[in-house]
């Protein structure tokens, strides 16, 4: 792989770490109650406009309660994504 590419690559993978990161942190803030699982009405806090059908595609694993990680992955690519 020529060095620009493999450059390129670092950077994406770099970016998208970070918004990992920030969503991980993010998400916590959001969880009011402190009980690990992310409600409509916590995340709303952040994301006025979500909708309960977007809210149910969070949950990623189906276990019916959305985890840091789907909070994290929806704020990289899904509906809380923000414009950089």
């Amino acid at each position: 792989m020529p060095l620009l590419e493999n450059s390129k690559e670092i950077v994406m993978n770099t970016k998208t770490m970070i918004a990992a990161l920030a969503g991980a942190a993010m998400a916590h803030e959001m969880d009011t109650d402190g009980d690990g699982a992310y409600s409509l009405i916590e995340i709303q806090s952040d994301f006025p406009d979500l909708t309960e059908a977007e809210y149910a595609s969070l949950d990623t694993n189906q276990d019916g309660q959305v985890d840091a990680d789907e909070v994290a992955a929806a704020r990289i690519d899904g509906p809380l994504k923000t414009s950089e």
